[in-house]
Formats: structure tokens, sequence, C-alpha cells
């Protein structure tokens, strides 16, 4: 046999190793909490403007030249005021930056622990201050009136049905006053002449003024008889 009709060897076929079934892969726990989740899925809101906090204002400062100027609002008082209802009290109070107000005491009758006032101003890198507002105020010793009430209030049960019950008679005698006028109105307006009975009046009417001529005619010859 001749080296090239050798029979070739078989191929010994290496069966494949069976795949293996696979396992379901469980998803990663999710590091979301569920609020945060639901965050994300509801529609995003406008936010809302955050207000912001209010400044603290800062005190005024009480401007030294206004502060002296007493004389000088003293005399803008005195100007509406009589000398003898301005008291000896003085006392000075910055309102805002070149703004003061001078208070001095109200010796006016029926106006105690009132106080006078009169608020000037400067405007900046000037003097010479200028008068803004005057008039009196109460102080915390003030006399004053008590607060309103209102009349209804004012009443007691009694009196609230004694009033109740004027009013309800007042109504009834207006109605039995006006209720004979209405119907003579009525009566009046009712009354309807029929165009024979106009036609009657006027013949009696006519008849009526030939009597009257006929006697006139009548009369001059009866005196000369």
């Amino acid at each position: 046999m001749s080296p090239e009709q050798q029979v070739p060897e078989p191929v010994q076929q290496v069966p494949e190793p069976e795949q293996q079934a696979s396992a379901p892969v469980e998803p990663a726990p999710s590091l979301v909490s569920p609020d945060q989740a639901q965050l994300k899925q509801a529609p995003a809101e406008a936010a809302e403007p955050q207000a912001r906090p209010e400044a603290r204002r800062r005190k005024p400062a009480l401007d030294q030249k206004l502060a002296q100027a007493k004389e000088f609002a003293l005399t803008a008082l005195k100007e509406l005021v009589p000398a003898e209802e301005i008291g000896d009290g003085h006392r000075v109070a910055a309102d805002d930056d070149r703004l003061v107000t001078h208070y001095f005491t109200s010796t006016k009758r029926g106006y105690r622990a009132w106080e006078w006032y009169v608020t000037i101003a400067r405007a900046p890198r000037q003097a010479e201050p200028t008068v803004c507002e005057t008039g009196i105020l109460p102080s915390d010793d003030a006399l004053l009136a008590p607060e309103w009430v209102p009349w209804s209030e004012r009443l007691s049960d009694e009196e609230k049905e004694s009033e109740s019950d004027d009013s309800a008679e007042d109504q009834d005698v207006t109605e039995d006053a006006e209720s004979p006028d209405q119907q003579d109105s009525a009566e009046q307006g009712s009354q309807v002449l029929h165009p024979d009975v106009v036609t009657d009046l006027d013949d009696q009417s006519g008849d009526h003024h030939q009597e009257s001529d006929s006697d006139e005619s009548v009369a001059p010859g009866n005196s000369h008889a």
C-alpha cells in the first residue's frame, strides 16, 4: 500500500459545553428614597419666591443743628398758638435723617398732658431749617374722650323694645292717614262722563243762559209799568 493511499485518521469532535441557564439578574438596590422618586415623577411646580427677611432699619441719628433750633420751632408755633397755651416743657425726637420734631408742653384748657409739636427739617449741606408740620398730640397720660359707641348699642333692651313699638305705631298712623286720600283720588279718577251726559249738561247750561237773558229784558218793562 502506497503512502498516497493512506486512509486519513478520523477527527474526533469535541462536544461543546452545554450552555448553563443563566439565573435572572436582580437589579441593584436603588439609593433613591420613595419620596424622591415621587418627586421625580410628579411635574415640577414653580418654586415660590422666598420672601427676603426685612432689613433692620437703623435708628436715625439726631441732627444736632436741628435739635438746637428750639427758638426757631417755638417762634413758628407762636404764630399759630397763643403764647399762654405753651408750657415750659420741651423735648426733641429724631424722626429721620435731618428730620427732627420739637415737643412743647400744652397748657391749653381741656388738653391736659397734651403736647404741641413742630417738625423741622433741613436739606443736605444746608444749615437753615424749614418747618414741615405743626399740631398737638396726646401723650401717654393725656385726657382723652371715651370711645364712641353707636346710639343703637347704648340703648338698653327695654328702650329698644319701646323704640320698636313707637316706630310700629307711627307707621300704622301714617298708613291710616294716607288711605282716605288714596280712596278719594281713586274715586275722582274713576268718574268718566258719557258723551250724552255732556250734551245734556250743555243744553241745560244753554237754557239757563236764555232764561237769564229774558229776565233781564222783561225787568225794564216792569219797572216802567
